[in-house]
């Protein structure tokens, strides 16, 4: 029985070597196969790509590695068309879903974990939320003009036949109303030195001045602006004028200093 399985065994071996061998050799146009030049040999070596690593160590691979390799059979996948060069591809992409995945996983546990990288504090996504932060941001640019309305003042720049300016007076109109500022109107073609000295343009132009302090001032806006808008750019002129914020701070409100959205907050880190 043991000589038998031997005999059979051997018999197996020597038919797999030998139809290895007629594949080998079962090329050429009789065979129904064209033969392959040298040149097609070559593109098909240099543009194959080595055989694919396993998902779990694809997982490992740095993204610089992954980025290459995604490319290549992508590449690969749209030359050749076949089931199985997709299959490949979609393989990398299967970890590229998964490392994202796990990234955004990483971020929300972080964002929960830790308040200084949860900007949703200063920038809720619910509409109730929406509205109290507009109503804090409102509540920050009313106190600082009411409490800096007798220290500064916003000065138009016009000209005459200027349409733009009468829509602008109206909006300057309606700020001054609502919290009682000083607004001036300089009509820029008969004080030209003064419209140099503020780098006048164009009319209307708007700027605020520090009362008794000339070289002290910003420009507020350039054309028709609303009224939302001049509030925004007084409130952060005076806090830039004042020393209450560094310029990269232009963007950042009282009630969001030293949060997430602060460019200087360093979350009582050091270097």
């Amino acid at each position: 029985m043991k000589t038998l399985l031997l005999i059979f065994t051997a018999l197996l071996t020597f038919n797999t070597v030998a139809q290895s061998d007629y594949e080998e050799y079962r090329k050429g146009r009789f065979w129904g196969k064209a033969p392959i030049s040298e040149e097609e040999q070559e593109q098909i070596d240099k543009w194959t790509p080595d055989p694919l690593p396993t998902v779990p160590a694809m997982m490992k691979m740095h993204p610089d590695q992954i980025r290459e390799l995604e490319q290549k059979h992508m590449d690969y996948a749209l030359w050749k068309k076949t089931p199985e060069a997709v299959r490949d591809y979609y393989k990398i992409i299967t970890v590229i879903r998964k490392n994202a995945r796990s990234f955004a996983a990483l971020h929300g546990y972080n964002k929960q974990m830790d308040l200084s990288l949860n900007a949703g504090v200063d920038f809720p996504i619910t509409q109730a939320g929406s509205a109290i932060a507009q109503k804090m941001r409102q509540t920050d640019y009313n106190n600082k003009l009411r409490n800096n309305q007798d220290e500064f003042a916003l000065v138009m720049f016009t000209q005459e036949g200027c349409e733009y300016c009468y829509a602008m007076d109206a909006v300057l109109k309606q700020f001054q109303f609502k919290h009682n500022w000083t607004v001036k109107y300089v009509d820029r073609a008969q004080n030209p030195d003064l419209a140099a000295r503020f780098n006048i343009e164009v009319a209307p132009t708007v700027v605020m001045i520090q009362r008794d302090q000339y070289n002290s001032w910003l420009p507020i806006s350039y054309g028709v602006v609303s009224v939302p808008e001049v509030e925004e750019n007084v409130y952060r002129a005076v806090r830039t004028i004042k020393g209450e914020i560094e310029p990269t701070q232009f963007y950042t409100p009282e009630h969001q200093k030293g949060r997430a959205f602060d460019p200087l907050a360093n979350f009582g880190e050091t270097e």
